[in-house]
């Protein structure tokens, strides 16, 4: 245990070795306690980053649970780190542990460590589809009520923005997400849309569709989707590109 401890939000990215940042297995490699979601344990694992050390791991849901223990934790001089998939700061735990550290007026030391986010890893599987503008999009009513989210979906599906939408189906969901599609198509017609499911892990699979012919029951929540906009073309390569330059 160290004099002052740190409280490392780490993220870990497709939860694969190569795509793990130097400094994210770094610091995994170093710190004294981990604090994960239990879906993640076994990624870690499997890269021996929980060998030898504290392991704090709770379920879906337990999101402030987690923050508390890594807080409680770093403030008792450990280093700590608390893992999130992709980046901690989308989507992720940091925005949750700086609003607890605030609330509980703690000082402890904390940095977040960047991690290559599921927007990122499902393109480069697709080829440039986010080579122009794109906005990203949760459809997840978890947190934020899904007639914001809706609201959100209408202003976006105007523009030529190209859509990234994390947490698109579940079985509870299934209504919303086929809603959420009827909105973009009622917009703009049927355009070119991606699904990849478990990007650079087991089970990985690539789909590319227009809307009205993309089978729904593929998307899930280990999904991303993207749905292209006027400047998105579909190879005959196979790859998918929204044009930025038109050289040629």
């Amino acid at each position: 245990m160290t004099a002052q401890g740190k409280l490392f939000i780490v993220g870990i990215g497709p939860g694969t070795l190569e795509h793990l940042t130097l400094k994210a297995l770094n610091i995994l490699k170093q710190v004294e306690i981990i604090v994960t979601y239990t879906g993640y344990l076994k990624s870690l694992e499997k890269l021996g980053l929980t060998k030898g050390k504290r392991v704090h791991a709770t379920g879906m849901g337990e999101e402030l649970k987690r923050v508390q223990l890594a807080v409680e934790e770093a403030s008792k001089g450990y280093n700590v780190a608390l893992v999130c998939s992709g980046d901690p700061g989308i989507y992720g735990l940091a925005e949750l542990v700086f609003r607890y550290i605030d609330v509980k007026s703690l000082d402890i030391n904390v940095e977040v460590v960047p991690g290559l986010t599921a927007a990122i890893a499902a393109a480069s599987l697709l080829g440039a589809p986010l080579n122009n503008d794109f906005v990203v999009l949760s459809l997840s009513d978890y947190f934020t009520p899904w007639n914001e989210i809706i609201e959100e979906l209408k202003a976006v599906a105007k523009t030529e923005l190209v859509i990234v939408l994390y947490n698109p189906s579940s079985s509870r969901r299934r209504s919303k997400f086929v809603e959420a599609l009827k909105l973009i198509s009622n917009v703009r017609g049927n355009p070119i849309v991606c699904v990849v499911k478990n990007a650079y892990r087991d089970n990985q699979q690539v789909i590319v569709a227009k809307l009205r012919q993309l089978d729904l029951q593929l998307v899930d929540m280990n999904s991303i989707v993207i749905i292209g906009s006027k400047r998105t073309q579909l190879l005959r390569n196979g790859c998918v590109v929204t044009v930025r330059n038109k050289t040629f």
